[in-house]
């Protein structure tokens, strides 16, 4: 009996102690968490946020902490997945919720999506439904839409970093593809060398007039009979109106390359407006 006493007081002991000395309670599990995060192990830590989301879902901010791991973990669909699960349960977060949902939805490129999820957002306003979708058609390159957009809101301080890529795009050489193209038209090449590919222009240009020498001659040895003549006509146009539509394209592709130097600026200036 006395054994017996000796033993369950034992474990009572042990046990105490276990429950004194817990890992997994709260308080460590976020500090844990904070290490995780700042030492960019930011998988890891959006487990330990996780966990802390499910033992106290009435704090707001371990929500947040959790949704942001997830973005600096780049895994937008976690993003989106949580933000939107988070808001089935909770009202009081519902629009900063809204505000992560559609940063990662514009961030993963998914536009339509994007849009559509923006404009349906009850518990968004109108200022940050146009801060998104302003955000939604600069990373689309739809700059003019953009500025329209962000207009009635210029003078709010969220807005600043759509109107300095505003700005920058303004400052940018472009080409416009159908000027590239009506320049083909009249001089094959003379599109793609207006869209600085100048070695594409000269190319295109030698195809077109060589096929265009060869017809005549075809054409002025045989007549209209000549097969050579017409093949060789067939070849030409060809080559004439693929010049014409890349010549567009390359115009697109010069402007695609200046819009590529907006990156590290729009990676700066976009962040959640909540």
């Amino acid at each position: 009996m006395k054994r017996f006493t000796f033993i369950l007081a034992l474990l009572v002991s042990i046990i105490q102690s276990v429950n004194a000395q817990n890992l997994f309670d709260p308080e460590r599990t976020y500090q844990f968490a904070k290490y995780l995060n700042q030492s960019g192990q930011y998988k890891l830590a959006s487990i330990e946020f996780e966990r802390l989301v499910f033992l106290e879902p009435q704090v707001d901010s371990l929500k947040f902490s959790l949704l942001d791991c997830y973005l600096l973990d780049q895994n937008y669909a976690a993003v989106y997945r949580r933000s939107t699960q988070l808001n089935n349960l909770e009202n009081n977060t519902t629009a900063s919720l809204q505000a992560y949902a559609s940063f990662a939805l514009i961030s993963d490129k998914k536009h339509q999506e994007a849009s559509k999820f923006v404009n349906q957002q009850s518990q968004m306003d109108a200022e940050k439904k146009a801060y998104y979708n302003a955000w939604n058609f600069i990373m689309q390159n739809k700059f003019q839409e953009a500025s329209q957009t962000a207009a009635p809101f210029k003078t709010n301080t969220a807005f600043a970093g759509i109107m300095q890529i505003e700005n920058e795009v303004q400052k940018f050489p472009r080409k416009n593809p159908l000027l590239a193209g009506a320049l083909s038209a009249l001089v094959p090449g003379a599109g793609k060398w207006y869209a600085r590919e100048r070695k594409d222009a000269v190319v295109g240009f030698i195809t077109v007039s060589m096929m265009a020498y060869q017809a005549y001659r075809g054409f002025r040895k045989d007549g209209q009979k000549s097969v050579y003549g017409w093949i060789s006509a067939g070849l030409g146009a060809g080559f004439y109106l693929g010049n014409i539509y890349g010549s567009a394209k390359s115009a697109k592709r010069f402007n695609s390359r200046q819009y590529a130097k907006l990156q590290p600026s729009i990676e700066k200036n976009f962040t959640i407006y909540r």
